[in-house]
């Protein structure tokens, strides 16, 4: 006769995360199903900052340069006084 499985143990293993992780996973898709079925909401403020009061005074100084540069060929010479001082 055999001996049949005389000595020999047998195992199973499971690679299925623990209870706590999974209920953590299972509260994370549903609100995550929440926010997706909302609708859109496009941002509708500026995309951009505005400029500083260092910046605009550099686009001045640009400006009353251009002017100067351009007043050079003209008749009298001269700029326009009001926005360069």
């Amino acid at each position: 006769m055999c001996g049949g499985n005389k000595g020999q143990t047998t195992s199973t293993s499971s690679n299925a995360p623990p209870p706590q992780v999974m209920a953590e996973y299972e509260q994370i898709m549903s609100r995550a199903n929440q926010v997706a079925g909302q609708p859109y909401q496009p941002y509708t403020g500026n995309m951009v900052a505005g400029f500083t009061p260092d910046q605009q005074a550099a686009f001045q100084t640009g400006h009353c340069a251009a002017l100067f540069r351009s007043s050079q060929g003209t008749r009298d010479g001269r700029i326009d006084a009001a926005h360069c001082g």
